[in-house]
């Protein structure tokens, strides 16, 4: 497999794609549309499921954000949804809990 940094960006497409589909399959959620957004430092997509609900999909980068980074996120961004009035995004975790 060609290294990412090697790939044209419509190659990079591709593989974030097969990347978000293989992260989508470790939610309990049955996808029927899934729709890049944009990207920065991070990929973004519309998550349209089968019973009509929608999410966003967020593919760090992992050159600007480490795994302690992402938990450490999710980890607040729970905190303030739970013990806090502020509007929040609702992370979603995954069949085993992760986010």
């Amino acid at each position: 497999m060609k290294p990412y940094n090697e790939l044209t960006w419509p190659g990079k497409r591709r593989r974030l794609y097969r990347l978000a589909q293989d992260a989508l399959a470790q939610y309990d959620l049955e996808v029927s549309r899934l729709v890049p957004l944009g990207y920065d430092t991070n990929m973004m997509y519309r998550v349209y499921a089968a019973d009509g609900a929608q999410y966003a999909l967020r593919l760090a980068n992992g050159v600007w954000r480490t795994r302690h980074d992402a938990e450490s996120e999710v980890m607040w961004l729970d905190a303030l949804a739970r013990d806090t009035e502020i509007p929040t995004p609702r992370v979603v975790h995954t069949k085993t809990g992760a986010s």
